[in-house]
């Protein structure tokens, strides 16, 4: 057991240095998003299979610290690829070991937008991209009003301007949300409605529209018991309908 728990604590100790020299790499080179996004997803597949064999021993203080800066590591170079606003439906599905590294796919992560933007998590970097804002820049930075640095007013823009899931047009009015409690899956007025068949009013879709847009906890996309070939009509044009 001793000499298992040695193998482990030295696969942590790797791993740790692996994640570091891949920063390291990934800072120093213009990589595409894609190509850091895939990077950093087998460092994660690593620390599963690492991590399945933890439970077999008993973790001391210094053992566990170098597993929370690998996780914190991997995470918070996985959430500096994703746009601003879709971070936090990212973040849970990144976080959660349970759902395997395979599932977390660069379309999944970059699905679903939320009300708040969150910045990358860097002091003295751009809250958006996670660039390093020099010193000679800082009276000439833009900043929000909760105190987060950008480092170029597109960046600022992208922060906090709203994009609709669906169409991916920026929405000026007010958004629809799938997921009214958490604020996720933002739907502009013109995705968020439809025509009725009957009188041709502008009418909400039904609940379960937009369902299959949102994934679930577990990463997949929910189903709905709304037919896809529901027909949308209005209360009156229903009811004449029925009768």
């Amino acid at each position: 057991m001793g000499k298992n728990k040695e193998f482990i604590i030295d696969n942590f100790q790797s791993l740790l240095n692996e994640c570091k020299s891949l920063k390291r790499k990934l800072d120093s080179v213009n990589y595409s998003k894609r190509t850091k996004f895939y990077a950093w997803i087998k460092k994660r597949q690593k620390l599963e299979l690492t991590e399945d064999d933890c439970y077999e021993v008993e973790l001391d203080h210094f053992d566990k610290r170098d597993l929370k800066q690998i996780i914190q590591i991997i995470c918070n170079e996985l959430l500096k690829l994703i746009p601003p606003r879709k971070r936090k439906h990212a973040q849970k599905l990144i976080s959660n070991f349970r759902l395997p590294s395979e599932e977390l796919t660069w379309e999944k992560l970059n699905s679903v937008s939320s009300a708040q933007s969150l910045p990358a998590e860097s002091k003295g970097q751009c809250a958006t991209c996670a660039k390093k804002i020099s010193w000679w820049s800082f009276f000439s930075k833009y900043t929000d009003d909760r105190n987060n640095q950008f480092c170029s007013r597109s960046c600022y823009e992208e922060f906090n301007d709203l994009i609709c899931d669906k169409c991916q047009i920026k929405i000026f009015d007010t958004p629809y949300y799938v997921n009214k409690e958490e604020k996720e899956g933002v739907i502009c007025f013109d995705c968020a409605n439809t025509k009725c068949l009957g009188c041709r009013k502008t009418i909400p879709h039904s609940v379960g529209y937009f369902q299959k847009l949102l994934p679930g906890p577990g990463g997949k996309k929910e189903t709905s018991n709304d037919s896809e070939n529901h027909l949308p009509f209005c209360k009156a044009c229903q009811a004449k309908k029925e009768h």
